[in-house]
């Protein structure tokens, strides 16, 4: 463990700029191809920067250094070498993942970013989605695949903004975690967050990390943990679609999707051994809204449908408790549709159990301030704060639920009316 800036050390930034130049490879073209800033390998060059050990590999393998590099970082001195250590933390890959193309293209062309100095703040991208759409699934999956753009390794928190905890991982425990995996020993950090904050943006200056912050609340969690300078890439998973982080901060938002109906299909084959009918496929494809989650517990049971007459109307509360069966709270959707309603304040939760039983097919900020005995202006300010978290679709003009969202709002009705919930 080490500083970033002790004794310089001019034998290997001699020989990597001569190992550069004799492939006629200029300062810049030399950044793009191992992903580090342009001016980060000038401080290297010159002695006013220390090599990592990742990046002496990376410039290594381009250049075609026979190892002559990584040589020279290991037999620096060791209070002059700043080491990190192995940075692998991205959880296990989901089997049977439907790679969704779209998604994969747009992750794919903000890592590409990176390489352009002026597009630091686009080095942020957030992941929205509804309960079940495959944001973590996507943000772990895509990890993996890019993970060989990042040499320093990868960063990995669940900062549980929806979820069991009562309440979200704070910034300060991330930051104390990260840090920590970096090197750093628990004694010597700080206690205050933004200190902790400083110190993380200094540990991150020049190299190159992959950050997966999974499920996070809000843009408050999210600020402490951005890196100062482009190099990393910070992937965030939310319900929230942080429209202030966006705005605020420059964050690259991507909605997830509902899934095609070929690719639930796909995902229905790849999940059983037996051949299912293309009929009864398509009836749960879309019977739960295209979303992978729900797809996935379901095509897990042996019946399909979930009644007793073959390929059935499938009634959406009944629906809803068929997918809720179940002893993981990471899979029961009721449970997990609940994180993102207790989240809510009252009048957005009264909102939503009102115009969820009450509003049918696609309605307007009029039509909703009817149904809610509200002006416009209130109706649309709660309508948006449901929108925000995925609680009500918005397309082209208007509003509505999909039929789990429908079933889920009857289910807290229900709840309300037995004095189970007192939102």
């Amino acid at each position: 463990m080490t500083t970033d800036s002790a004794d310089p050390s001019p034998s290997f930034g001699s020989a990597l700029r001569s190992h550069r130049m004799a492939r006629g490879m200029s300062l810049g073209d030399l950044a793009r191809l191992v992903n580090y800033s342009k001016s980060h390998l000038s401080r290297v060059e010159t002695g006013n920067k220390q090599p990592t050990t990742g990046l002496a590999r990376r410039c290594d393998e381009v250049l075609d250094g026979g190892g002559c590099l990584s040589k020279l970082a290991a037999d620096l001195p060791v209070r002059v070498v700043r080491t990190t250590a192995s940075l692998a933390q991205l959880p296990r890959v989901v089997p049977d993942v439907i790679e969704r193309e779209e998604l994969v293209n747009r992750l794919d062309a903000a890592r590409e970013l990176l390489g352009d100095p002026h597009a630091g703040r686009s080095a942020v991208v957030l992941l929205d989605g509804p309960v079940g759409a495959g944001k973590t699934t996507t943000a772990v999956h895509w990890g993996h695949r890019t993970a060989r753009h990042f040499p320093d390794g990868t960063l990995f928190a669940d900062l549980n903004g929806f979820g069991p905890a009562p309440e979200a991982t704070s910034p300060a425990t991330v930051l104390r975690g990260f840090l920590q995996a970096m090197g750093a020993a628990a004694g010597t950090l700080p206690e205050d967050t933004e200190a902790l904050a400083a110190r993380f943006r200094t540990e991150l200056t020049g190299r190159r990390l992959l950050i997966v912050l999974d499920n996070a609340a809000d843009a408050a969690q999210i600020r402490p943990l951005l890196p100062a300078e482009p190099g990393c890439l910070v992937l965030i998973t939310s319900r929230n679609r942080m429209p202030g982080l966006v705005a605020r901060d420059g964050v690259r938002r991507v909605t997830v999707p509902p899934m095609t109906t070929a690719e639930g299909l796909r995902l229905v084959a790849s999940l059983t051994e037996d051949t299912w009918d293309e009929e009864a496929a398509r009836g749960l494809v879309e019977a739960c809204c295209h979303l992978p989650l729900p797809i996935r517990v379901a095509a897990s049971e042996h019946t399909w449908p979930p009644v007793e007459a073959p390929h059935a109307v499938i009634d959406n509360a009944a629906l809803l408790c068929f997918l809720s069966i179940s002893e993981d709270d990471t899979t029961t959707l009721s449970g997990l549709l609940g994180h993102s309603y207790r989240a809510l304040d009252m009048e957005a939760a009264r909102a939503f159990r009102i115009l969820g039983t009450g509003a049918f097919g696609g309605f307007t900020v009029r039509e909703a301030a009817g149904l809610l005995g509200s002006g416009a202006t209130g109706a649309r300010r709660v309508l948006w704060s449901l929108a925000n978290v995925h609680m009500v679709r918005y397309a082209d003009g208007e509003f509505s639920f999909d039929s789990i969202l429908r079933a889920f709002a009857l289910e807290c009705v229900r709840s309300v009316e037995t004095g189970r919930d007192s939102a």
